[in-house]
């Protein structure tokens, strides 16, 4: 299959759309840039340490909307879920998702 511009959305990401004749399966994919998320948060990393003004609540990390829907489609994991917050955490400390951590510390 091939892909073909379908729309842009207003925050950035693309929807692709692909035919297939021999199947005549139609397929519409959502593909969303995450890579300026990782360039803010790494230059939050060397600058600021994440704590609010009174120091009550510090900002670990920031999940994108397609993050989100890998983990969920992956992993089963909801990271709107606090249920899920164990979940959350591992995968936050794994290699493979540290981009989006803010900082260097473990969760």
């Amino acid at each position: 299959m091939s892909w073909r511009f379908f729309d842009r959305n207003a925050d950035g990401s693309v929807e692709q759309y692909s035919y297939d004749p021999d199947t005549g399966r139609s397929a519409i994919r959502h593909v969303e840039d995450v890579s300026h998320i990782i360039d803010a948060n790494q230059r939050l990393a060397g600058s600021w340490d994440g704590w609010n003004r009174d120091r009550t609540m510090r900002l670990a990390a920031r999940i994108t909307p397609a993050v989100q829907y890998e983990w969920l489609t992956k992993f089963g994991v909801r990271a709107w879920d606090k249920n899920h917050q164990k979940a959350v955490i591992r995968l936050l400390n794994s290699n493979e998702y540290r981009h989006l951590r803010i900082g260097h510390f473990i969760i």
